[in-house]
């Protein structure tokens, strides 16, 4: 069976008019900056820019106790070195002093080939962080979009890169270890840091980040109840977000060996307990993954450079879905409540039809693979539906 064929019939049926059409100042707003922060087509897009002069950032207006949390960026793609590009979650505005926090951190690290960008991960929780896990990158950050995300529940943390979970951080409080649990709100930025990754460049800029889909899959937080943000309404505190699936953590175990260049465990384990307890792997993966039809996680693009790009290419095919299930379509609309969309009409039956025509060349296929492939092209038509009928 032909998944690749299948796999860019989909991202071109969904990439034509599907894309997120939440605007920017629907859920965000300009933190600092003033016009290095620009909107573009009617809040579609926002560039971020730094130059001798400023950076920039903005914020989420909600604060939120748990979600699933996604961003889609392209990183400056001149000599940036020195230059950080941020998505993050904190509980501690970024003017206030930030001792004692909770923040999950992806940060961007440029240099003078964008092949040489390096990922930073940090995990606060209520304190100064320092558990640093440092990535390279299989593709080209700067020629495309690419999405990342934030699973945020009682039971774990996870960090994706579009659909592919790299790094994981268990509630583990009754090992005592600390796990982030004040409300956070969202922020992004583009600054510099001489100390940190060297002086930039400012010869080669202004340095611009593209930002894209702001969307939020979030539950704001409550200080008179801040345990509703655990509900099992929301669908990223259902059990199968409770761990990982045995290919998820396949693939998550192939991109640590492959790509993680530094691991805060590896210098002061004793310093942090959830270095000897953070992520049990099962027993029976590899039988597992047999009974499952799936072969090992590698594919090409992650064993070579890409500029294939797209969240879409990764997830489909990897088969590592990450965003809410078809059945679950919640999209963050201010009041901090998930909605479901109720059933389309007879006029998406176009719509309806192509995609059963997909499902239905699945269903023939006999490699034992077509699972994976039929949950993301449900998923996929119940988001193009309930897009469509919104627009």
């Amino acid at each position: 069976m032909d998944y690749n064929a299948i796999s860019l019939f989909l991202i071109l049926f969904v990439a034509c008019g599907y894309a997120d059409e939440t605007p920017f100042d629907e859920n965000y707003s300009p933190m600092w900056g003033g016009d290095h922060v620009i909107v573009l087509d009617q809040g579609k897009e926002v560039e971020l820019l730094i130059d001798e002069h400023s950076g920039a950032g903005f914020k989420s207006k909600q604060d939120f106790g748990s979600g699933y949390f996604r961003m889609m960026m392209k990183l400056p793609s001149n000599n940036s070195k020195g230059v950080i590009t941020t998505f993050y979650l904190t509980s501690v505005p970024v003017v206030e002093d930030a001792t004692n926090h909770d923040e999950l951190d992806f940060e961007f690290l440029g240099d003078n080939d964008p092949m040489a960008y390096k990922l930073n991960t940090n995990v606060f929780a209520n304190d100064n962080g320092h558990r640093e896990q440092q990535f390279s990158l299989w593709f080209d950050p700067t020629t495309d979009f690419h999405m990342y995300e934030l699973v945020w529940n009682q039971h774990q943390i996870v960090f994706f890169i579009d659909g592919i979970p790299i790094r994981v951080f268990r509630n583990n409080t009754k090992k005592g270890v600390s796990y982030p649990s004040k409300s956070m709100r969202i922020e992004a930025s583009i600054w510099n840091s001489t100390a940190w990754v060297g002086p930039v460049d400012w010869s080669q800029g202004p340095f611009i980040a593209h930002y894209q889909g702001f969307s939020i899959d979030g539950c704001k937080y409550n200080d008179s109840d801040p345990e509703a943000c655990y509900s099992m309404t929301y669908y990223w505190n259902a059990a199968k977000y409770w761990k990982l699936s045995p290919y998820q953590q396949r693939c998550y175990q192939e991109v640590r060996d492959k790509f993680m260049v530094y691991d805060y465990c590896t210098k002061n384990p004793e310093n942090f307990p959830e270095c000897l307890t953070d992520f049990p792997v099962e027993e029976h993966i590899q039988e597992d993954m047999n009974n499952m039809g799936f072969n090992n996680c590698t594919v090409n693009h992650l064993d070579l450079p890409s500029n294939s790009g797209g969240v879409t290419t990764s997830t489909l095919r990897k088969g590592a879905a990450s965003s809410p299930p078809a059945e679950h379509d919640f999209h963050y609309r201010g009041d901090g409540f998930g909605s479901t969309h109720g059933e389309t009409d007879k006029g998406f039956d176009i719509l309806k039809t192509s995609y059963g025509h997909i499902l239905e060349y699945i269903e023939d296929g006999e490699d034992g693979n077509e699972e994976p492939m039929k949950f993301m092209t449900r998923r996929m038509m119940r988001q193009s539906m309930t897009r469509a009928h919104e627009m």
